[in-house]
């Protein structure tokens, strides 16, 4: 780019650790193509308190950013796991009932097995044999054994292995922001922005009046309260909602005696809320989202014994995918979800920062690719929320997403407890095993599925389980530990 097109001013509103992100995202990778960064963060928006499981994509960035993991490591900042664990749950939390379901974005690769393995699962389990998805899974027989592998250092047969991290929400942030630092850009700590529009053009302004015109603002802030905006931003954001989570948040944060060999990230879906575990070394992150009711009387049996830090709120997202109209960047809140275990908007909101990088604008055309850039991450939405909706209907929870939303999960559950179907040729960010992994955690049953299989064929199937089962067993047993393998790391 000549001078003259260069963006001489960037403005991030937002005070969370995607909005550090970006700000990091853009110094290192647009260095010399845009000016000034003027970070505005929100002083109210340290609500990112406790434990935040983050996918295997955040570790591709942390490499982009030229971030060092183990200095993550060793201030115990993160950790690294496989995925989660997903059961289901009666009224009392301690009972736990169903399939103990291990979900992670782990490739399945089974070319030895003959014909369709999940439909071949099908009809094992219609035939009362005793077979679980996670038999296929080198990733949860490995963290159930409290072992563990990353595929970065060694490679071969395990380079389809996906591996999560958890972080300690307000330590990553701290840390993100002495990168910041570090990088000299400086950020403002102020009151809650306020989104104006005059000229088509978007700009901020401050409590005291001040405002800032900046040639480009990405916002990254939760409230929807965009009253100053005009109806062309809101009429699309409107226009591309897949739902809104409006439901009820208790959380529990606080440092127990001794710690975890292992991280754990577990997960209990009931009827009205869904509650969630998470672990590591002497943290402990108690959750429970959902319905007012369930959500308190949860909270009011659980308070007694919970000590440390107790938060209560409202959540209230809306579900839209990350848009750019003329110049303003607007990316959805990534804050709790009930179907967390799946996915989180955490990945929905990563993707569009990427796509944001490859498609950064210019002076003489704001608008840039702000078309394509829409188009793909509305793609990755679609997706997302789809699954979301086909998880949230087989819990019937029908609170969070439009009526057109679930009709579609209602169609797609049909399809595959019919005929075991997954027509994976529509679905982008998610492989037809995921979906499968998503579908038996929610209980669902193939009542016929796809294939003419005989009792031989099933026979000779559960055969070749029985020996990749035992493939299985022996590599995990010859994976370190999760201390030796930290231990390793550091050294």
């Amino acid at each position: 780019m000549n001078n003259s097109e260069q963006l001489t001013s960037v403005a991030i509103i937002g005070g969370g650790i995607n909005a550090c992100l970006m700000a990091l995202l853009i110094k290192e990778r647009l260095n010399g193509v845009v000016g000034e960064i003027q970070f505005m963060l929100d002083e109210g928006a340290d609500s990112e308190l406790g434990l935040i499981p983050l996918s295997a994509g955040a570790r591709w960035l942390h490499k982009l950013l030229g971030l060092d993991e183990k200095i993550l490591l060793r201030r115990g900042i993160a950790t690294y796991l496989y995925g989660s664990k997903l059961a289901a749950a009666t009224t009392a939390p301690q009972q736990v009932v169903g399939e103990d379901l291990f979900l992670s974005h782990e490739i399945v690769n089974l070319p030895h097995l003959a014909g369709p393995w999940f439909e071949l699962i099908h009809h094992a389990r219609s035939k009362n044999h005793n077979l679980k998805l996670d038999s296929f899974s080198l990733g949860a027989l490995a963290s159930r054994e409290g072992r563990f592998l990353d595929s970065e250092v060694i490679k071969g047969p395990y380079s389809n292995l996906s591996v999560n991290l958890l972080v300690d929400a307000k330590a990553y942030k701290h840390y993100l922001l002495e990168q910041l630092l570090s990088q000299h850009v400086t950020f403002v700590t102020c009151e809650p922005a306020q989104l104006c529009h005059q000229s088509d053009k978007v700009f901020i302004r401050l409590e005291d009046d001040h405002k800032l015109e900046p040639d480009l603002v990405i916002d990254f802030t939760s409230n929807d309260n965009k009253d100053y905006l005009p109806d062309s931003i809101k009429q699309y954001k409107d226009r591309i909602v897949s739902g809104r989570v409006d439901s009820y948040l208790w959380s529990s944060f606080h440092t127990q005696s001794g710690g975890l060999a292992c991280p754990v990230l577990e997960s209990f879906p009931s009827a009205s809320y869904v509650y969630s575990k998470m672990e590591y070394g002497c943290l402990r992150q108690d959750l429970c989202l959902g319905e007012y009711d369930g959500v308190e009387e949860y909270a009011q049996r659980h308070s007694s014994f919970a000590k440390g830090v107790l938060n209560k709120r409202h959540v209230n997202i809306s579900m839209c995918a990350p848009f750019w109209l003329d110049n303003y960047i607007c990316f959805p809140a990534a804050d709790y979800t009930p179907w967390d275990p799946c996915w989180s908007m955490w990945d929905l909101v990563r993707e569009g920062m990427i796509n944001l990088i490859e498609y950064w604008p210019d002076v003489e055309s704001m608008s840039g690719f702000a078309d394509e850039f829409n188009r793909l991450n509305h793609l990755v939405a679609k997706d997302h929320f789809e699954l979301a909706a086909v998880f949230c209907e087989a819990r019937g929870w029908r609170q969070y997403f439009s009526r057109e939303m679930h009709l579609l999960a209602q169609k797609r559950i049909e399809l595959y407890e019919t005929y075991g179907v997954i027509q994976d040729a529509e679905y982008k960010f998610f492989s037809t095993e995921y979906w499968a992994k998503v579908m038996i955690g929610c209980g669902l049953r193939v009542e016929k599925p796809v294939g003419l299989y005989s009792e031989a064929a099933v026979t000779d199937f559960i055969k070749q389980v029985d020996v990749y089962r035992k493939e299985l067993s022996i590599s995990a047993l010859r994976m370190p530990n999760y201390n030796e393998y930290v231990n390793y790391l550091l050294r």
